[in-house]
Order: structure tokens, then C-alpha cells, then sequence
């Protein structure tokens, strides 16, 4: 920071001494001399806004730049919030070997899931998507990080099942209603905060 300071103090004494070279000049010398001089302080100023415009430009860039990278990594949690948010319907048969699902719900046997209970290769795309995310805390606002961070400690108290499928989703929490609508509110809450910020992009 100093050494920039002190090259822009050392342009503006070069520019003045420039200009007061070229007061003298102007005032006694000759006509041909003074065009030539203004020539030169024509090229001097082209100059000088030549460089202010690529320092301009470059400023615009990386801000550009930086915002682009943000809207992206928004739209990364805007879908983690989604797919949090994706539902199944699981209808049970009820061991007489009857097909018919529309009887099955009627006897109060649907359940409804996260497509991560069920999905273990959605749950997978998750997990690594959460890994992923977990290292962006620093780079994201923080209102969004601590959505995320609120899904990810739910999903710590509540275990996923071992394995896929109603069986597999009986041996944990994620068949009780509580959890599945607390889980549906966190991640909505994460969707609509994104959001929130999107609308300003």
C-alpha cells in the first residue's frame, strides 16, 4: 500500500513539473512551439485515460467476476434445499398378495418420505454435495451458511436408515410425521433465504 502511495505521488509531481514546463513554454515561446506542446500534452492525456480505463475495466471485471461466482454458489444451496425438500409416497402392500394401492392408502398404510430416506444413491449425490458445501462457509452470507448448517445438525440427531426402502426407513426417525415436517420446514427455510438474495442479483 505504501510503495502504491508513493508512485502516485511520484505521477503527480512528474505531472506538475510537466505542467509547469509547459506553462513556460506556452507563454514565451514560439506559435510553433506551443502547438507542438499541446500536441504532446494531447498524447499525455490520451495516455493517462488510456491506462484509468483498463484500471476501470478491470475493476468491473473482477466485481463482475465475484458476483457471478456468488449467484452460482447460491443456486448450489438453492438446490441443496430442494432436494432436501423432494417427497416419496410409499404404499405397502399388506401380505395378500393385492396390488391395488389407491385400497392400501385407504387403510391409512401410505407413507410419506424424503426422497433421501429411501434413495440411497440420492443420498450419496447429498452427502458429497454437503462435504462439498461444508468448506464454503467463509464465502457464502452467513444467514444462508447457518440454514445449511441447521439441516446438516438435524441430520446428525436424526440418522439416515441403513439401507433403502420402508424396511430400512422403520429403523429409524424419518417415519415419524414431527421429523419429516420439522425436516421440510429447515429446508425450506434455507430455499426461501437463498431466494431472498437471488431477487437482489
Amino acid at each position: 500500500m505504501n510503495t502504491k502511495i508513493a508512485m502516485q505521488s511520484i505521477a503527480l509531481l512528474l505531472l506538475g513539473a510537466v505542467a509547469g514546463s509547459a506553462g513556460q513554454r506556452l507563454l514565451g515561446g514560439s506559435s510553433d512551439g506551443r502547438a507542438e506542446l499541446l500536441e504532446e500534452l494531447g498524447a499525455l492525456q490520451n495516455e493517462q485515460m488510456a491506462e484509468l480505463t483498463a484500471v476501470a475495466d478491470e475493476r468491473a471485471q473482477t466485481t463482475q467476476g465475484m458476483a457471478l461466482e456468488q449467484f452460482y454458489r447460491l443456486q448450489e444451496f438453492r438446490q441443496f434445499g430442494s432436494e432436501g425438500q423432494a417427497l416419496v409416497w410409499l404404499v405397502p402392500t399388506d401380505g395378500s398378495g393385492s396390488s391395488d394401492p389407491i385400497a392400501a392408502a385407504a387403510r391409512g398404510a401410505a407413507v410419506r418420505l424424503p426422497r433421501l430416506v429411501v434413495d440411497g444413491s440420492a443420498r450419496t449425490t447429498w452427502l458429497q454435495a454437503a462435504l462439498r458445501m461444508t468448506d464454503m462457509g467463509s464465502s457464502v452470507d452467513p444467514r444462508i451458511f447457518a440454514a445449511f448448517q441447521s439441516i446438516q445438525a438435524f441430520a446428525l440427531r436424526h440418522p439416515w436408515p441403513p439401507g433403502e426402502g420402508l424396511a430400512a426407513a422403520r429403523q429409524s426417525d424419518w417415519t415419524r410425521p414431527d421429523v419429516v415436517e420439522d425436516w421440510l420446514a429447515l429446508n425450506r427455510a434455507l430455499v426461501s433465504r437463498v431466494d431472498g438474495l437471488l431477487s437482489g442479483f
